[in-house]
């Protein structure tokens, strides 16, 4: 397909974000999710929650500290490569790849130094209280029962990291959290957000 963007479709292109975003430099592949695409001057700038960096060596994807990436909008051109996929030429750099969301993604379960899924969800809600009565409520309303059981048992003064630990699955405790903060914050959508 391979065609001819402007920076301003790419920018209005809701669906890129929680894609993914990949460059390939001197061999090296960097890949995370994009959170946020903006213009800064004659930048644009893709912000991820974290980056992975496949060791060359090994092959294998490490959790990588640079979290940024940025392009000129005068001297890079985006180019529509098709299944909703953008691709640009870095001069001197590489080349990078965005996919929307809903295609290609990094399995973070394959990234080292990566904090789990729940984890990394949790984060985004540094504030978030413990109701207990809530996340009963939640692990009964939403078929946890191996979980429910499990909790049932803890103490009182039992904290939401003890009622995690309760999942076998990170991702179950990913789902529960989801459902959880939506009955506490009233907030909707969660499980939308990046990270």
């Amino acid at each position: 397909m391979n065609a001819q963007l402007t920076w301003d479709a790419v920018l209005a292109n809701k669906a890129l974000i929680g894609g993914d975003i990949e460059s390939q430099e001197d061999g090296v592949a960097y890949r995370g999710p994009i959170a946020e695409i903006k213009v800064e001057g004659d930048s644009v700038r893709f912000n991820s929650p974290w980056c992975a960096r496949m060791n060359p060596d090994t092959g294998e994807w490490e959790k990588w500290h640079i979290t940024t990436s940025s392009v000129s909008k005068s001297m890079v051109q985006p180019q529509d490569i098709g299944d909703g996929r953008i691709f640009f030429q870095m001069p001197f750099l590489g080349v990078c790849t965005i996919f929307p969301n809903g295609g290609s993604k990094l399995d973070t379960r394959k990234v080292k130094g990566l904090p789990k899924d729940s984890e990394r969800f949790l984060a985004l809600f540094p504030d978030l209280r413990f109701d207990r009565a809530i996340a009963e409520k939640v692990l009964v309303e939403k078929s946890f029962s191996r979980a429910a059981e499990s909790f049932k048992d803890k103490p009182a003064d039992a904290t939401l990291q003890d009622l995690l630990g309760c999942f076998k699955h990170d991702s179950q405790a990913e789902e529960f959290l989801w459902h959880y903060v939506e009955a506490v914050t009233g907030e909707k959508e969660v499980h939308q957000k990046v990270y």
